[in-house]
């Protein structure tokens, strides 16, 4: 669960993600210093996902023409890119979340494997 919450002091903030802590079954991690989570949650809209098998990557994308057209291509159909958002710097490569779904464990191992080798292949 992805989630942006406005607070106006670092005590407040300290207040909620312990309460949060306390009640919730799940982690709770401060992502305030990560850019491309505010970037993303500024942009973000509310509501529950349609797939529970969804993972997300972050990962480096290189700024060069035609890198994202290369990268889907070596997708195919074989999964459903869930979310996708690009942050660049200006510098030789971009920061990319990007979402899946997953249906079974074996594409989740075949995936991590798959982008390993396109990430790596659009670097060279």
């Amino acid at each position: 669960m992805f989630v942006g919450v406005r607070t106006t002091n670092e005590q407040e903030k300290a207040d909620i993600i312990a309460d949060l802590t306390k009640k919730m079954v799940f982690d709770v991690e401060d992502m305030s210093d990560d850019d491309i989570a505010k970037t993303h949650v500024r942009y973000l809209m509310g509501g529950r996902a349609a797939n529970d098998n969804e993972r997300l990557y972050t990962f480096e994308f290189p700024e060069q023409k035609g890198a994202l057209l290369k990268f889907l291509e070596t997708l195919q159909n074989r999964w459903n890119i869930s979310l996708f958002h690009y942050r660049a710097h200006g510098a030789d490569y971009g920061n990319i979340l990007a979402g899946f779904q997953i249906e079974e464990r074996e594409q989740s191992e075949n995936l991590n494997r798959h982008l390993l080798n396109s990430i790596m292949f659009l670097k060279m």
